[in-house]
């Protein structure tokens, strides 16, 4: 029950990430145009742009995470046989774990 809740939000948290992509692609389509063509390019796209590609970033990384394809240097991971893999994996969930609880008390 609770991994079909996880897999609809983070599809739905992928849907608003590609909207959000979209956005920002139209978005930069139409400053170039009114820059270029009537010399008048809007100052808030580039600050819309900016946030609608942070919300892409965060949106798409709980999908990731979520097929464990999320970001990470597996340097000396990939070295580990595969105990000390599921220690690493499970030691970095802790940290993160950790910091999210600090942001959250925190600010």
């Amino acid at each position: 029950m609770l991994g079909r809740v996880v897999g609809a939000l983070a599809g739905t948290a992928m849907a608003v990430a590609a909207a959000c992509l979209l956005l920002s692609l139209a978005l930069i389509g139409v400053a170039v145009v009114m820059r270029y063509a009537f010399n008048a390019a809007p100052v808030w796209v580039d600050e819309v742009v900016g946030f609608t590609l942070v919300a892409v970033v965060m949106l798409a990384a709980a999908q990731a995470l979520r097929r464990g394809e999320h970001i990470g240097v597996d340097l000396l991971v990939g070295r580990l046989g595969p105990a000390g893999r599921r220690w690493a994996q499970g030691w970095a969930a802790v940290a993160t774990g950790a910091v999210a609880v600090m942001l959250i008390v925190n600010g």
